[in-house]
């Protein structure tokens, strides 16, 4: 409900199978598996909603990563 009040595009139920950024383009390259079909994205901002339970792991190689507070 809280997707469609605020026009938010949500995927759910949607596997990452891998995701790297392009420093060049500014993009993410991203492909994942959606109802068994594989499908490759490019986006400029990912946000991989993993619950409570699940570690983030983020490229090293993003500039001032360790001045991210949120």
């Amino acid at each position: 409900m809280y997707t469609k009040i605020m026009e938010i595009n949500y995927w759910g139920s949607t596997e990452c199978l891998n995701a790297s950024y392009d420093q060049k383009k500014q993009t993410w390259e991203v492909i994942a598996n959606r109802e068994g079909q594989e499908i490759k994205l490019t986006p400029r901002h990912l946000i991989l909603a993993t619950g409570m339970s699940g570690m983030p792991k983020f490229p090293p190689d993003i500039k001032n990563i360790d001045k991210l507070k949120g």
